[in-house]
């Protein structure tokens, strides 16, 4: 945030009920960042590079779009490695 201040409250979700969070932030309509949602997630510990590449290797997915607005793909393999070799951005 550039040049700008960040006041909005952050609550972990193991700190909070649903019935807190209606009353301190959904009721009267004030923004929070709730924390600690994804902790549990499945995904922190199964999509990793090496699992969706070896599950994907040949699926195209959507890496940009050109100067048309047309979508750009690649296949994740081809993907994977231009990560892996690539430093300029």
């Amino acid at each position: 945030l550039k040049g700008g201040v960040d006041n909005c409250a952050r609550v972990h979700a193991d700190d909070m009920s649903v019935e807190q969070f209606i009353e301190q932030y959904e009721a009267p309509c004030k923004p929070v960042v709730i924390t600690g949602l994804m902790n549990n997630w499945n995904a922190n510990t199964e999509w990793t590079w090496e699992k969706l590449t070896e599950r994907f290797p040949n699926h195209p997915f959507k890496v940009g779009s050109d100067d048309d607005g047309y979508a750009v793909r690649l296949k994740m393999k081809y993907y994977r490695q231009y990560l892996n070799t690539t430093k300029d951005d």
